[in-house]
Order: C-alpha cells, then sequence, then structure tokens
C-alpha cells in the first residue's frame, strides 16, 4: 500500500490482484482488476508509477494504473524505494541491488557482487552528502547489508545489530540515523554504528515503521495489535493507539506532510489522521532554546482584541494578537525581566527586572518604545503614617526588591474607556505618549508589587507614585500575585506558606486591606479563584504528592483531592473554568 501525491489517494495492492484507491477521508473512489504485481511505488515523475515484482518485472504505469512501459533488463525484485534526492528508484531482490533511471526505464547500476546468498526483505537508502555516498541498506535475516550505490559496491556486512531477524528498518535523513526493529525492540543507530537510543514498549514482534520527517515522529506497528508514536531525537513515546484486537496490523506508512496515515491487516484497510491537542500558532523566536515563562491573555471581552503577551528568555517581551497569532509588537528589556503585565485600555506594557526596575513602555509602536525606568519604587524604609505606627515602623521587615507584578484594571466607565482606546488606535506608530491621559477619575489602574520583604506596594500608573504600602507574609518573600478587579479581590501567596485574600478599593488611600489569611502549610503551586472558593495546587516533589484544594471563602470550609487522585507530575499551569 502507498499514497500517490498524483492520484491525491491511498492505493493499495491485494492479493486477489486487484487494486483500489481510497480518498484521505476513507472514501473508497474506484478498484480495477488484474494487477499481477507484488508491489507498487510512486516516482517523482508525474503521473506516473512503478509496478514491480514478483520476480523480474518493473512496469512503468500512469496514474490510472495503465502500462505505458516496461524494464528488459530486470532482475528480481522484492523491496524498491525511491531515492529522496533524486528521481531514481532503488530495488533489492535475490542477490541483487539495482538502482533504475524511470524516465529511460533501464537500470543504471548492477550490485550481485558479494550479495549472492541474500534475499533481501527491507530496505532503507540513506542519500548522499559532502562526504558519503548515496547509500542502501538491505536487509537479510538479522544481517544489514550496506551498499554504495554511486560505484555499485557492498561496502560492509553487520551481524551484530540485533540477537534475532530484523523485522522492520527505515532510514531517518533529518537526524541521520538508521532504525531498526527486531522482535519487540526499536533501535536507533548512528552513522559510526554506534547504538543511539533503543525504544521498548511492543509486547510482540514490530513489524512495520514509519517515519514521518514534516512532524519529527517514527511510528511502528506491531503484532500486540498497537501502533506507537515516537519522538526519536528525544527517545520519548508519544502515544500509543489500540487497533482492532486479534487482527494485527502488517504494514503503518503516511503521507509526506503526515496529514493522514494509512495501516493494513488481513482483515482490511485502516485509514487514520492524527488528533492534535494543539497547532503552531505562532513563533516567538528563531530561538529555540528560549523557554517560553510566561504567557497573559487579556480578560476583556469584545470589542476588544484578545491580546497575548509573552515573556521569553531572559530579557524578551512580545504582544500576540490571539486571534491571528500574528506578532504586533516586541520589546527586549536591557536585563532579565521576572514578569510583566499589560494595560490594554492604555496600551502600555509593564515590565519588573531582577533588579526590582519597574519598567513603563509604549505598545503602539513597533518595537515597543521605553517610556520610564522607576527604580527603588517600595523599597524605602517604613515611616510613621495612616496605617503605620512609629513602633511598626521600627519592627517591620525591611521590604526588599519587588518580585512579582501585576496590573490591576478597573474599568468604571466602559463607554469612555472604549472610546480613548479607539482614539489610542488611530496614533499606532507615534512614539509620543501623554502622562496625563494614564491618570483616569473613574477608570483605575493600580501597579501592585510583591516584595521579597514580604510586603505589597501599590503605585500609579501614571508616575509610579507610591499610593500605598502595607506588610503581608511576616517579612518572608512574596512568591505569586493575582488580581480579580471583577470582585473587587487580590491574592498573594507567600514562603510563610500562607494564602493572603485582600479587598481592593481602588478609589481610597489605603487601597488594599487584608480580608483573610490561609495557612496552609506548604507551598502552593498555583491559585486561582473561583467566585467565592479558592483553587490552590500543591506539589511535595521529594514524596511524589500532588494535590488540589478547594477552599470556601463564605464558610471557610476546604475540600481536598486524596493525593491517589492527583496528577503524577509536575504542575505546569492552574486555571478557572466558569461552566454554566
Amino acid at each position: 500500500m502507498m499514497y500517490s501525491e498524483a492520484a491525491a489517494a491511498f492505493i493499495s495492492l491485494h492479493s486477489d490482484n486487484t487494486v483500489c484507491l481510497y480518498a484521505a477521508d476513507g472514501h473508497k473512489q474506484s478498484s480495477s482488476v488484474n494487477h499481477f504485481f507484488m508491489g507498487l511505488t510512486a516516482t517523482k515523475i508525474s503521473g506516473c508509477l512503478i509496478g514491480w515484482g514478483p520476480g523480474p518485472i518493473f512496469t512503468l504505469l500512469d496514474h490510472e494504473l495503465r502500462p505505458l512501459d516496461a524494464a528488459r533488463d530486470a532482475l528480481d525484485i522484492r523491496v524498491c524505494q525511491p531515492a529522496e534526492h533524486s528521481t531514481e528508484l532503488v530495488t533489492a531482490g535475490v542477490g541483487n541491488v539495482c538502482v533504475w533511471s524511470v524516465r529511460l526505464m533501464r537500470c543504471k547500476v548492477k550490485i550481485q557482487e558479494g550479495l549472492q546468498n541474500s534475499t533481501f526483505s527491507h530496505m532503507a537508502l540513506a542519500p548522499p552528502r559532502s562526504d558519503r555516498p548515496h547509500k542502501a541498506f538491505v536487509v537479510c535475516g538479522r544481517i544489514v547489508t550496506v551498499v554504495d550505490l554511486d560505484v555499485g559496491k557492498v561496502l560492509e556486512h553487520k551481524s551484530d545489530l540485533c540477537s534475532c531477524d530484523i523485522t522492520a528498518m527505515v532510514y531517518c535523513s533529518q537526524l541521520d540515523c538508521l532504525i531498526i526493529a527486531s522482535k519487540e525492540s526499536i533501535r536507533v543507530w548512528d552513522p559510526d554504528w554506534e547504538l543511539r537510543v533503543a525504544f521498548v514498549g511492543h509486547n510482540d514482534v514490530v513489524n512495520s515503521l514509519f517515519y514521518c520527517s514534516e512532524l519529527h515522529m517514527l511510528l511502528s506497528a506491531s503484532v500486540d495489535c498497537t501502533i506507537r508514536c515516537w519522538n526519536v531525537e528525544e527517545g520519548d513515546v508519544i502515544e500509543c493507539v489500540h487497533t482492532e484486537p486479534k487482527t494485527p496490523l502488517l504494514c503503518v506508512g503516511g503521507t509526506r506532510k503526515g496529514d493522514a496515515f494509512f495501516s493494513f491487516s488481513h482483515q482490511g484497510v485502516h485509514l487514520w489522521t492524527r488528533r492534535n491537542l494543539y497547532n503552531l500558532h505562532c513563533k516567538l523566536k528563531e530561538d529555540e532554546g528560549a523557554s517560553l515563562r510566561q504567557i497573559l491573555v487579556s480578560p476583556f471581552p469584545a470589542p476588544y482584541p484578545k491580546r497575548v503577551l509573552c515573556v521569553s528568555g531572559d530579557s524578551d517581551v512580545t504582544l500576540v494578537a490571539a486571534e491571528t497569532g500574528a506578532v504586533l509588537t516586541s520589546f527586549k528589556a536591557k536585563r532579565r525581566i521576572l514578569c510583566a503585565d499589560y494595560c490594554l485600555h492604555k496600551e502600555i506594557l509593564l515590565a519588573l527586572t531582577e533588579a526590582g526596575t519597574v519598567i513603563q513602555a509604549n505598545t503602539l509602536t513597533n518595537p515597543i518604545t521605553l517610556m520610564k525606568e522607576w527604580k527603588g519604587r517600595g523599597q524605602g524604609p517604613w515611616q510613621q503614617q495612616g496605617h503605620v505606627t512609629g513602633n511598626d515602623a521600627q519592627n517591620l521587615p525591611i521590604p526588599g526588591l519587588p518580585c512579582c507584578l501585576v496590573l490591576y484594571s478597573y474599568v468604571a466607565e466602559t463607554q469612555t474607556a472604549l472610546e480613548e482606546w479607539r482614539s489610542l488606535q488611530e496614533r499606532r506608530g507615534c512614539s509620543y505618549r501623554n502622562k496625563a491621559t494614564l491618570n483616569d477619575a473613574k477608570n483605575r489602574f493600580l501597579i501592585i508589587l510583591g516584595h521579597n520583604g514580604g510586603c505589597v506596594t501599590v503605585l500609579t500608573l501614571d508616575y509610579g507614585k507610591v499610593l500605598y504600602r502595607t506588610s503581608a507574609h511576616s517579612g518572608q518573600k512574596v512568591t505569586a500575585l493575582q488580581v480579580y478587579p471583577e470582585d473587587g479581590c487580590l491574592l498573594s501567596t507567600g514562603e510563610d506558606l500562607s494564602v493572603v485574600v485582600w479587598r481592593v478599593n481602588p478609589y481610597a488611600q489605603e487601597c488594599v486591606s487584608q480580608q483573610l489569611r490561609l495557612y496552609c502549610g506548604q507551598t502552593q503551586v498555583y491559585m486561582a479563584a473561583l467566585g467565592p472558593r479558592l483553587a490552590l495546587t500543591f506539589q511535595e516533589p521529594n514524596s511524589g504528592t500532588y494535590s488540589l484544594m478547594h477552599f470556601n471563602l463564605l464558610n471557610q470550609s476546604q475540600t481536598s483531592q486524596p493525593p491517589r487522585e492527583g496528577h503524577l507530575d509536575h504542575f505546569t499551569g492552574h486555571r478557572e473554568n466558569m461552566c454554566p
């Protein structure tokens, strides 16, 4: 069975000499009879295929499988594959390996010396490189014979790659490795015959391999009635699919793009599509080693657009259109960024560096334009004023550097805010910003900082003025902040193993006040507010315990998920989800 790009269909050759064409959706397009071939192979010549075997049969066919020409000098053929780098085909059979010109229907290279006693059952081709020729790997039993197809000679015989007969083989040119299956195991060999990785997982003989270069994925089919997907580069299993019981698959393959796959057994033909949990939506950087450390989605409904703020690497910030994945603008800081936030209404980027500096920048330009850097905000000594007594000022711990930042956006006059945002869009590309427009009497935008010394500081958006500062976590580091303006709420967690719920009044001088402190006894990894409830995630790596807890703020009761029902690996995220 194979996929024909010319026919845009899967073509299956059956033992009763019939040929069937199937669309990728499984619809049977047509069938024909009296095709006495052992196999069919696609060519790179438009609209042409090759029908080959049994014996010395090598026939050129059009896309409707009508004979066009036949070779007169063919040897026995058991396997046939197209060359990756040219229009040539390579065949192997009893005691021979041949290279064919499909256009001329002539054998260009015949290799027989050193192969007289071999009946080949599998073949893989390695395209030529600057330092080595076009090579074929052919299998007889458990012996792999390497053939130089350019000069037509046997290079070596390898009999120590596995202890049993080889049941499947494929070459991956992307990773420059030969992948061999023997019984239940799959082994990956580099050009110097060093074992790169071994895959174990099947419970019976692996009888087919297919490598999809587009998806960087290896598929294996086994007599244990499973198809497994492997990541060769990482050495990991991706997925295991159980097929019909008692009908083991004989072969697995697919299209070059990896958008459709086929398999077949003695009972019939199966067509598959790959299920994706996600697809690439936007590539932020060419540097694949730069990790994505923060993703923030603007929460405002239409007519506001959805924006995604991403912090990657040490100092890169990217603003993306959520619907299209288009990169709108970006910013590169001079110092490492700890976290960032985005004020959509005012088109302002806020970022906190590891030195404790708050960056204010203009997102109307591309790249983002730096407006102001505020150093030392909220880090000074405590003063006797308001809620801080003289005794408190002496005993409160030093605030220390800010280590986390969030923006609290309270929009009371929605129409005014929308009109102002639309007027800003008309000035897109202009770097000048009037600071006076950032101060709004009704709609309030507050920058909230959490400090290493366990305090919370509130700044204005326009000039970064300290509005309010209060102690939070017994002098220990604030580890996370989350805001819920619709509930007038701020959450903070700290190294004192507590969660603090704050009431926010954006119009008051003392704009945050502690409402509740919840001592958890272990480090919180993620938190979210679910109306009157808190959802908290914990993990204890030493014991392998991962758990989830809900806390009801109204009656201060809690429910916990038993560890045995929890996750088996590290938490990577946590989010509220409102369901009707």
